[in-house]
């Protein structure tokens, strides 16, 4: 027997602004998720910085060779496993993926994400990839604040 999806149609949850509406609706799982990993994160360490990746995969690669390859990369690098959330969507050119993920602040920057994505790129693991950040940061998003959180 399968559950039943819930899909989030409105443009507030928990009292946050999402970008939700009946024509772009999530789930609400997804945004749960998401919500608990923002403001759960200094539980994992005491300064957080958030990231959207949005990447498409070679034949090689999957979401769970990515993930087994970013906590690699980042505990040899600087000790701890980053927290992260995975969404797969479908468009005109197929699956790509979007990834929250949530470094130290102390230990890592952009720049450490970055190197990790390029070295995947250039290994011929991703067809392509993008390091999003906020407009207001172009270093990504700090949590320390229940603002920048809710951002």
């Amino acid at each position: 027997m399968s559950k039943k999806e819930i899909y989030h149609f409105q443009n507030r949850f928990m009292e946050v602004p999402v970008k939700c509406n009946s024509e772009y609706p999530s789930l609400t799982k997804i945004i749960e998720a998401l919500y608990v990993m923002v403001y759960g994160c200094t539980n994992a360490y005491a300064r957080q910085r958030g990231y959207h990746v949005r990447l498409r995969f070679t034949e090689t690669m999957d979401s769970r060779k990515f993930s087994a390859r970013l906590t690699t990369f980042f505990k040899r690098k600087s000790g701890y496993t980053p927290l992260r959330l995975t969404v797969v969507e479908c468009d005109e050119d197929g699956l790509h993926y979007h990834f929250a993920i949530i470094l130290n602040d102390r230990l890592d920057r952009r720049s450490s994400l970055e190197r990790f994505m390029a070295q995947l790129f250039t290994g011929g693991f991703l067809v392509n990839y993008k390091v999003v950040c906020p407009d207001i940061d172009a270093f990504g998003h700090h949590l320390r604040t229940l603002e920048e959180k809710d951002s």
